[in-house]
């Protein structure tokens, strides 16, 4: 009887160890996937045309975000706080988008309108200079 007691303590443990070991890869799946999935911090650089540029203390600065089971981009500047502005131009840093998100942004001067190319977030358009 005590053999049987002392197998029955060893199958109660052995099977809360795997649960747990199961309980615990599901959630290390969980964060892989969540970290795969969002994009903190995207830190954008806008670069206007050179003789054509939005002052960057004057510019109104709006972020769009589009979905990708969305048609058209929606207003977002909740996600970008504000601008980040220098001489040298404008920064926008998003604070979080998902993987498959487009971006683009709509600068406002006075009269003029500038409007970036969609960028897909985690892809990137590279322009590639010779090098002599």
């Amino acid at each position: 009887m005590l053999a049987g007691v002392v197998a029955y303590g060893v199958a109660a443990i052995s099977l809360q160890k795997h649960e747990a070991e199961s309980t615990l890869q599901t959630r290390l799946q969980a964060q892989s996937q969540e970290t795969v999935r969002y994009v903190k911090n995207l830190k954008l650089k806008l670069r206007f045309p050179e003789n054509d540029q939005a002052s960057p203390w004057n510019a109104k600065v709006d972020a769009f975000v589009r979905k990708p089971n969305e048609v058209a981009g929606k207003l977002s500047n909740d996600l970008i706080g504000e601008p980040f502005r220098t001489d040298l131009g404008i920064n926008v840093d998003f604070s979080k988008l998902e993987v498959g998100d487009v971006v683009y942004i709509v600068v406002k001067d006075g009269k003029k309108v500038w409007r970036s190319d969609d960028m897909r977030v985690l892809e990137a358009h590279l322009v590639m200079n010779p090098r002599h």
